[in-house]
C-alpha cells in the first residue's frame, strides 16, 4: 500500500467511526469501488453514500468524475488529518455542492495563465479548497462561513435528514 492509500484509508475509517458513534450502521465498500467508500444507514433509516477524500493540507484532490453525478443521498466527506495527538477535521458536503465547485473552479483555472504564461491544458485533477486562492472567484464570499456549517457533527446531522443545509 502506498502512503496516499494509507492516508485515504485512515480518513475512511475515521469517518466510519464518527458515523458509528452517532448511531449509523456503516459499511465500508471493497477497496477500489468506483465513487463510494461508505454506505451508511442513519438512525431514522435514511440510506446515504459517501465518497471520502483525505488530505494533510487545506485542500482536497478530486477528479474529473467529481464534476457530475450529484444525488440527494450522495455526500463527500472531506477529512483533514492532523499531526499525532490531534483529532482530524471532517466536513460533509452534499454531492451537488461538490460537483458545482469542481466544475466552476476548474473552468476558472483554465482561464488563468500557467507558470510559463500559457493557458492551462487539459487536466483530470479537480481541487476543493478550505481557503480558496485569492484569484479564484467562483467560491462565494462567505465560503468560510458556509464551509463551517458542514463541519463535524453538524455535517453528520444532515445525513439523517431529507432537508438540505
Amino acid at each position: 500500500m502506498t502512503k496516499n492509500q494509507i492516508t485515504g484509508q485512515a480518513g475512511v475509517h475515521h469517518v466510519a467511526a464518527l458515523l458509528s458513534e452517532e448511531g449509523f450502521i456503516v459499511s465500508l465498500t471493497p477497496k477500489n469501488t468506483e465513487r463510494y467508500d461508505i454506505f451508511a444507514c442513519a438512525p431514522n433509516g435514511r440510506l446515504v453514500k459517501l465518497s471520502v477524500k483525505t488530505s494533510l493540507r487545506k485542500d482536497w484532490i478530486l477528479g474529473e468524475k467529481d464534476e457530475i453525478g450529484a444525488q440527494p443521498d450522495f455526500y463527500y466527506a472531506l477529512v483533514k488529518l492532523q499531526y499525532a495527538g490531534k483529532e482530524p477535521g471532517i466536513w460533509i458536503l452534499p454531492s451537488q455542492r461538490v460537483n458545482e465547485l469542481c466544475f466552476k473552479s476548474h473552468d476558472e483555472w483554465k482561464t488563468i495563465p500557467g507558470r510559463d504564461g500559457k493557458k492551462h491544458g487539459h487536466s483530470s485533477i479537480r481541487v476543493i479548497f478550505q481557503i480558496p486562492p485569492k484569484w479564484m472567484t467562483v467560491y462565494p464570499k462567505d465560503w468560510e462561513k458556509e464551509f463551517k456549517k458542514y463541519e463535524g457533527r453538524a455535517g453528520i446531522e444532515q445525513l439523517g435528514s431529507d432537508t438540505k443545509i
